[in-house]
Protein backbone atom coordinates (compact mmCIF):
# COMPACT_ATOMS: atom_id res chain seq x y z
CA UNK A 1 0.00 0.00 0.00
CA UNK A 2 1.36 3.38 -0.99
CA UNK A 3 0.84 6.36 1.29
CA UNK A 4 1.54 10.06 1.13
CA UNK A 5 0.47 13.39 2.54
CA UNK A 6 -0.05 16.84 1.05
CA UNK A 7 -1.36 20.20 2.18
CA UNK A 8 -4.08 21.81 0.06
CA UNK A 9 -4.44 25.52 -0.75
CA UNK A 10 -6.64 26.04 2.33
CA UNK A 11 -3.90 24.62 4.57
CA UNK A 12 -5.61 21.29 5.29
CA UNK A 13 -3.37 18.25 5.66
CA UNK A 14 -4.59 15.29 3.60
CA UNK A 15 -3.42 11.70 4.08
CA UNK A 16 -3.82 9.61 0.92
CA UNK A 17 -3.57 5.88 0.33
CA UNK A 18 -4.74 3.31 -2.18
CA UNK A 19 -7.52 0.93 -1.17
CA UNK A 20 -8.29 -2.36 -2.89
CA UNK A 21 -11.33 -4.58 -2.16
CA UNK A 22 -10.13 -8.17 -1.95
CA UNK A 23 -12.91 -10.49 -0.81
CA UNK A 24 -15.61 -11.79 -3.15
CA UNK A 25 -18.33 -10.68 -0.73
CA UNK A 26 -16.92 -7.16 -0.79
CA UNK A 27 -16.73 -7.07 -4.57
CA UNK A 28 -20.44 -7.88 -4.73
CA UNK A 29 -21.25 -4.85 -2.55
CA UNK A 30 -18.83 -2.37 -4.14
CA UNK A 31 -19.94 -0.19 -7.03
CA UNK A 32 -18.36 -1.43 -10.28
CA UNK A 33 -16.48 1.87 -10.57
CA UNK A 34 -14.71 1.06 -7.28
CA UNK A 35 -14.06 -2.64 -7.94
CA UNK A 36 -10.51 -1.93 -9.19
CA UNK A 37 -9.68 0.12 -6.11
CA UNK A 38 -9.72 3.78 -5.14
CA UNK A 39 -7.66 6.48 -3.50
CA UNK A 40 -8.75 7.40 -0.01
CA UNK A 41 -8.20 11.06 0.92
CA UNK A 42 -8.53 11.79 4.62
CA UNK A 43 -8.26 15.11 6.47
CA UNK A 44 -9.19 15.92 10.05
CA UNK A 45 -12.80 16.55 8.99
CA UNK A 46 -13.45 14.61 5.77
CA UNK A 47 -12.86 11.35 4.00
CA UNK A 48 -13.12 11.17 0.21
CA UNK A 49 -12.74 8.46 -2.44
CA UNK A 50 -11.52 8.70 -6.01
CA UNK A 51 -11.85 5.87 -8.53
CA UNK A 52 -10.17 4.65 -10.52
CA UNK A 53 -6.74 5.10 -8.97
CA UNK A 54 -4.81 7.56 -11.15
CA UNK A 55 -1.53 6.24 -12.54
CA UNK A 56 1.49 7.84 -10.93
CA UNK A 57 -0.39 9.29 -7.97
CA UNK A 58 2.45 8.34 -5.65
CA UNK A 59 4.72 10.90 -7.32
CA UNK A 60 2.15 13.46 -8.51
CA UNK A 61 2.59 17.14 -7.71
CA UNK A 62 0.80 18.73 -4.78
CA UNK A 63 -1.34 20.64 -7.28
CA UNK A 64 -2.45 17.46 -9.05
CA UNK A 65 -3.17 15.75 -5.73
CA UNK A 66 -5.31 18.74 -4.70
CA UNK A 67 -7.15 18.53 -8.05
CA UNK A 68 -7.90 14.83 -7.56
CA UNK A 69 -8.94 15.45 -3.97
CA UNK A 70 -11.41 18.09 -5.13
CA UNK A 71 -12.88 15.60 -7.64
CA UNK A 72 -13.11 12.76 -5.10
CA UNK A 73 -16.53 11.87 -3.73
CA UNK A 74 -17.27 12.56 -0.08
CA UNK A 75 -17.39 9.44 2.07
CA UNK A 76 -18.16 9.20 5.77
CA UNK A 77 -16.25 11.43 8.16
CA UNK A 78 -13.05 9.90 9.55
CA UNK A 79 -13.02 8.41 13.03
CA UNK A 80 -11.67 10.99 15.45
CA UNK A 81 -9.40 9.13 17.80
CA UNK A 82 -5.90 10.30 18.65
CA UNK A 83 -3.25 8.86 16.36
CA UNK A 84 0.20 9.53 15.06
CA UNK A 85 1.10 10.82 11.61
CA UNK A 86 2.78 7.53 10.69
CA UNK A 87 0.18 6.64 8.07
CA UNK A 88 -3.35 5.35 7.73
CA UNK A 89 -4.82 3.28 10.47
CA UNK A 90 -4.82 -0.45 10.06
CA UNK A 91 -7.95 -2.28 8.99
CA UNK A 92 -9.36 -2.75 12.49
CA UNK A 93 -8.84 0.90 13.37
CA UNK A 94 -10.34 2.47 10.25
CA UNK A 95 -13.88 1.41 10.98
CA UNK A 96 -14.14 -0.01 7.46
CA UNK A 97 -15.83 -3.26 6.59
CA UNK A 98 -13.60 -6.24 7.44
CA UNK A 99 -13.34 -7.20 3.77
CA UNK A 100 -11.49 -4.00 2.79
CA UNK A 101 -7.78 -4.68 3.07
CA UNK A 102 -4.72 -3.14 1.59
CA UNK A 103 -2.41 -5.44 -0.35
CA UNK A 104 0.09 -5.37 2.50
CA UNK A 105 -2.48 -6.68 5.00
CA UNK A 106 -2.95 -9.89 3.02
CA UNK A 107 0.67 -11.02 3.34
Amino acid sequence: MAYREFVDDAGALWRVWDTHPVAASTLRTVSPSYAGGWLTFESETERRRLAPIPAGWEIATRELMAHWCARALLARAPDREPRSREGPRRQGDMGAAPDFRSPSSTR
